[in-house]
């Protein structure tokens, strides 16, 4: 085992346990736009149902229902001006129609005078209790179409009347979905927790860039599909197999430092089948079929494990097999937005290169900090540290899938 994995303890294990495990650990929020030649503005603003009940720490005061909840806050966070002045509310925030998990309000304002010739929009929601929170807007105006993406480092967007926005350039396309990409991978806690768990497998530089490109290419190929709607993924299992896939890479890890003798990784390699039998039996929501097939693979994946020497294509050809699965989590957040017509190409693969971007952002300081770690520990200190590291993430990968699998 790499000294690498001691760093791994401090600086992602610890990190993820830390983190409120919903059933969605990144945080976001949409918004779709209506602007009208007489100066009149709608916003319909959505939310997950988990989220909006979070805002109640906010509003100890209102009424515990989500969607007062997300209309108070939505008419003090969100806020449109034309031509440097303020359009004020017509109305106050109405709730409407949403599935079981999800909360949605409408906002109408009124711009005057009607003549205008910019719009502004200022959209800071979730910010307080969530600071990576991402809120993503759709406008739609007489002239067109425009897209925008809001985080704490971006909180207001300007656009021209009269403009056509119709098609963004493949430039502006690919900028602003690599950014929402990047900020994507960086507040998907359960996406970097696999990472973890796959550094901590690697004992060489080359196996974890064989390992982390097999991830990349496992995932660009699901997210691709489902992005341009090829293929309709169930997000909510597909969100519970990814803690499926962090305890799986977890227990791998445990195992390798650990060195087993084969009858007792045998034994452990079964764990993941009885995390789905348990699921099913108490009514899982998760797809029976998925679950179960899932959790085979990581059974013969575990049993393979320690039999084999970890090399090149095998660390390469597992990760694929898993970036499929998290593929399709990366890909909600464009189900929900949406790609621009005519940049369609750019804009996934903008965002497709934000996530590893993003990814390297995180891997590359984690590898070198454990490898100075591990240095001071020694042997017998980084395989204990590497296997409490293992214990924490499968763990937490276990958490999820429980979570998810019944939120």
């Amino acid at each position: 085992m790499s000294r690498l994995a001691a760093a791994v303890l401090c600086l992602l294990a610890l990190a993820p346990a830390a983190q409120d495990a919903r059933a969605h650990t990144r945080s976001e929020s949409r918004a779709s736009w209506r602007i009208g030649e007489d100066g009149g503005a709608e916003a319909v603003v959505t939310a997950s149902l988990r989220e909006s009940a979070m805002l109640l720490a906010l509003f100890p005061d209102e009424p515990a229902a989500p969607a007062i909840l997300l209309a108070r806050h939505a008419m003090t966070t969100i806020a449109l001006s034309a031509d440097g002045r303020d359009c004020p509310l017509t109305e106050a925030p109405r709730a409407l129609a949403g599935e079981n998990d999800i909360v949605r309000v409408e906002l109408r304002f009124r711009c005057d005078p009607p003549a205008r010739h910019s719009y502004r929009i200022v959209a800071e929601p979730f910010l307080a209790i969530a600071p990576m929170h991402i809120h993503l807007a759709r406008l739609r105006t007489p002239s067109g179409e425009y897209e925008a993406v809001f985080t704490e480092r971006s909180r207001d967007a300007r656009f021209a009347a009269g403009v056509v926005h119709e098609t963004p350039s493949v430039f502006a396309a690919f900028g602003t979905y690599f950014l929402l990409g990047v900020e994507h991978i960086l507040s998907g806690v359960d996406h970097l927790a696999f990472v973890a768990g796959v550094l901590l497998i690697c004992a060489r530089i080359g196996l974890a860039i064989a390992a982390l490109t097999g991830f990349t290419i496992g995932h660009s190929i699901t997210l691709g599909l489902a992005a341009t709607e090829l293929v309709e993924p169930d997000i909510a299992s597909v969100e519970a197999l990814i803690g499926l896939t962090i305890a799986i890479v977890a227990i791998e890890a445990g195992m390798r430092a650990a060195r087993l003798r084969r009858r007792e990784a045998d034994l452990i390699s079964v764990l993941p089948l009885g995390f789905a039998g348990i699921a099913v039996a108490a009514g899982s929501q998760v797809a029976p079929l998925a679950l179960a097939g899932a959790a085979l693979f990581g059974a013969c994946h575990l049993a393979l494990s320690s039999r084999v020497a970890l090399g090149l294509w095998l660390a390469g050809a597992t990760t694929a097999l898993f970036g499929l699965i998290h593929g399709f989590g990366f890909a909600n957040v464009l189900i929900e937005l949406g790609l621009p017509q005519g940049r369609l190409v750019a804009a996934l693969a903008g965002f497709n290169i934000g996530v590893e971007a993003g990814q390297i952002l995180v891997a590359a300081p984690l590898w070198f900090a454990g490898h100075a770690i591990a240095s001071r520990l020694g042997a017998d200190g980084t395989r204990i540290a590497a296997g409490a590291s293992a214990g924490l993430l499968a763990a937490l990968g276990v958490f999820w899938l429980v979570g998810r699998s019944f939120a």
